[in-house]
């Protein structure tokens, strides 16, 4: 799901808010289907060691 955001990112700019917004529900979607908590933090997501899933705020 996150190549296809990043694709679409090319040619959009986004506001921190609103960048907020989509990876709250990006990141409990993929919470849920990685068997993790909710309340897992999100940097276990987003660290580049363990499962490389790329921040869209930082592609923008």
């Amino acid at each position: 799901m996150i190549p296809a955001i990043e694709y679409h990112l090319q040619a959009v700019v986004l506001m921190e808010r609103e960048c907020e917004n989509i990876l709250a529900k990006v990141n409990k979607i993929f919470k849920h289907s990685c068997n993790l908590a909710i309340g897992c933090p999100n940097a276990i997501i987003y660290d580049k060691d363990i499962l490389k899933v790329k921040n869209i705020y930082a592609l923008n």
